[in-house]
């Protein structure tokens, strides 16, 4: 089996430029919009239930392509490659960094299969109370990261810093001087990711085809419901919506690319066009960190409004009290006209 080393389909410096742009963009992107999820959610106190815990999950997990992932794209694309980091930890930073994006998706992975249990509770079984708590949801996101870690744990150890023939380390998965016990259990722990990947992926599907059945048979009984349960009706649709895009974005963008490595590494003969090749791993799975804020932006006025006071460096306290001095004026305003037509 080959190995598997950062594509670049040409040596010439317009290539080259042309990814390094790609992946600063995204990575500049992709830091901003989830820094502003994460200080949203701390921000503001309605956001402490369970779809926001885990959307804030989902954002730390996709904080880890800008911090750790695309800074290492855009070096082994400038350097051809080449591993730069030298000295006893180097092949432990080697592991880890290559790992990371694997960790991201599996986070990524449990947290929409959580959010897609819970908008099904709420929304099939709307009377009931949640069914997560604040206590719940910090301990499964807890146990999210630990049972990511382990998942990750294997692809950990094919992992390994090698020598090329200029005599440069190479941070590569799966080398060529791979024992033959470990090429059987690496492709066996392959088929099993790539099951258990399909299996969370049909099961999220399921669960939001059942959704938007029951949005759309609650619909058509809106106008017989008192107005409090319409407008319960209302913010889950206008959430599951929500979530549905971020799900529909992520087989998107996560398909191609798994596809690719799943193909590349069970038969190594197999020859892809190298611009897809890249396109596929380098390019689409970094693009769902830097849409997904774009995505809760456009959906959530919370999220929208956290946004703008972040950007313009605004307090949540000081919009409370603008808010609440105009609504005092008003009703002020109000007071004075009635006892002027009173008199």
């Amino acid at each position: 089996m080959n190995d598997t080393a950062p594509v670049t389909c040409s040596g010439s410096f317009p290539s080259k430029a042309v990814q390094i742009t790609t992946f600063s963009l995204l990575m500049t992107s992709s830091l901003i919009g989830n820094f502003l999820v994460v200080g949203v959610f701390c921000r503001n106190k309605s956001l402490r239930t369970a779809v926001h815990y885990f959307i804030m999950n989902m954002a730390i997990s996709d904080l880890i392509y800008p911090v750790v992932y695309l800074p290492y794209d855009i070096t082994t694309t400038y350097f051809d490659g080449v591993w730069l980091i030298q000295g006893t930890m180097s092949n432990v930073l080697c592991k880890l960094t290559w790992n990371t994006k694997t960790l991201s998706n599996v986070v990524s992975t449990f947290s929409m299969v959580l959010l897609a249990v819970d908008r099904f509770h709420g929304v099939v079984f709307r009377m009931k109370p949640p069914l997560f708590s604040q206590t719940k949801c910090r301990f499964i996101i807890v146990c999210i990261w630990l049972a990511a870690i382990a998942f990750c744990f294997p692809f950990f150890l094919f992992v390994k810093l090698v020598r090329d023939d200029n005599k440069q380390f190479r941070c590569v998965f799966n080398p060529r001087r791979l024992a033959s016990y470990e090429t059987t259990l690496f492709k066996a722990i392959l088929i099993f990711v790539f099951c258990f990947t399909f299996g969370c992926a049909l099961l999220v599907t399921a669960l939001y085809s059942t959704i938007v059945v029951c949005l759309y048979r609650q619909k058509c009984h809106l106008n017989l419901a008192t107005e409090q349960i319409r407008r319960r009706a209302i913010k889950h649709r206008r959430i599951t919506w929500m979530l549905l895009t971020v799900v529909i974005l992520f087989y998107l963008v996560w398909i191609p690319g798994f596809s690719v490595e799943v193909i590349f590494h069970l038969n190594s003969n197999v020859k892809l066009p190298c611009i897809y090749n890249w396109f596929a791993e380098h390019a689409t799975i970094p693009l769902y960190p830097a849409v997904n804020p774009i995505v809760y932006y456009i959906y959530n006025d919370k999220y929208r409004q956290g946004f703008k006071d972040l950007l313009c460096f605004c307090y949540p306290s000081r919009a409370v009290t603008v808010h609440n001095r105009r609504r005092a004026n008003n009703a002020s305003h109000m007071n004075d006209a009635i006892e002027l037509e009173q008199q």
